[in-house]
């Protein structure tokens, strides 16, 4: 690619489930009667993580604390959501280098030939390959490095762009031939170059060029899609805090000390005798918790 001032040196920048069977939640049942409804075998409540400890089965309502996973979640999505705006907006000036850099070196080529042209081939010089390298962060295309030599016999170096294939380079060797463009007369160890046939690529088979717009595309992409989920995320949150609160209220209204003579042995809400299926859990089995139905 190229070499002296216009980079500043060397190399450049454009390079649950419960055991079946359920156990009995806890406190005295003597004397109480248990009821088994039509609860499905193996139909567990979505909403309830379960765990075991001490050979006992316990519930946790998700329900009641999915505003704070709801929270969590919408944190997390903005944060990818802001970090690849970032990594979009970090490619677009990459790609804005890259353009400009190509036009340069366009126009820098150019000129040489006009020189050229017009009897003054000082622009146009052979350089001497130094060796070939993959570039892996490129697209995986191949640069050449090379250097030319100054009037006192000084040695300026330079380097391709990654625009070559595997095909393009598997014969260039050591000590081979490239033609470069120059953008001083006399050359010095400030002169850049340019290999002459970047005349012929377009921007589009540069291989930085490709990468950093593959990797623009999809950091557009994801943000798009993060901001969408922390949008879906608070919306939920929204709806599930304005249940519980209606949850809250109906409490309120039905009195303090409620008589319930079932509680579902899954997640441990009270059931009045009328109900044959938990409404919170929508789970079938219940049974008593005192003897005279009265919870406390």
């Amino acid at each position: 690619m190229p070499s002296g001032s216009h980079f500043g040196g060397g190399g450049g920048s454009h390079f649950g489930g419960g055991s079946s069977g359920g156990s009995h939640f806890g406190g005295s049942s003597s004397g109480g009667s248990r009821y088994n409804g039509p609860r499905q075998p193996g139909r567990y409540p979505i909403h309830y993580v379960y765990y075991m400890r001490g050979g006992r089965r316990y519930a946790i309502n998700m329900s009641s604390s999915s505003h704070v996973l709801y929270r969590i979640f919408c944190i997390v999505c903005i944060f990818f959501c802001i970090f690849s705006f970032l990594l979009a907006w970090e490619t677009s000036s990459d790609l804005e280098k890259v353009k400009s850099d190509y036009q340069y070196y366009q126009d820098m080529i150019n000129y040489a030939l006009t020189e050229n042209e017009n009897g003054n081939s000082n622009y146009l010089v052979d350089g001497i390959i130094i060796s070939k390298y993959k570039n892996d962060t490129s697209d995986g295309k191949w640069y050449i490095t090379y250097y030319f030599l100054t009037p006192d016999n000084e040695r300026v170096e330079g380097y391709t762009y990654s625009i070559y294939t595997y095909e393009q380079v598997k014969n260039v060797h050591p000590y081979d031939i490239i033609e470069l463009a120059v953008d001083s007369d006399p050359i010095t160890t400030e002169t850049d170059s340019i290999n002459l046939d970047y005349k012929d690529i377009p921007l589009t088979q540069d291989g930085e060029y490709v990468h950093n717009k593959k990797v623009n595309i999809f950091s557009i992409a994801i943000g798009i899609v993060t901001f969408g989920l922390s949008i879906l995320m608070f919306v939920l949150m929204i709806k599930n805090k304005k249940k519980n609160s209606e949850e809250v209220a109906l409490k309120g209204e039905m009195g303090d000390t409620p008589v319930y003579k079932y509680v579902c042995t899954y997640c441990g809400a009270k059931l009045r005798e009328t109900d044959s299926t938990c409404p919170h859990c929508g789970s079938g089995t219940i049974e008593t918790r005192e003897s005279d139905g009265r919870l406390k």
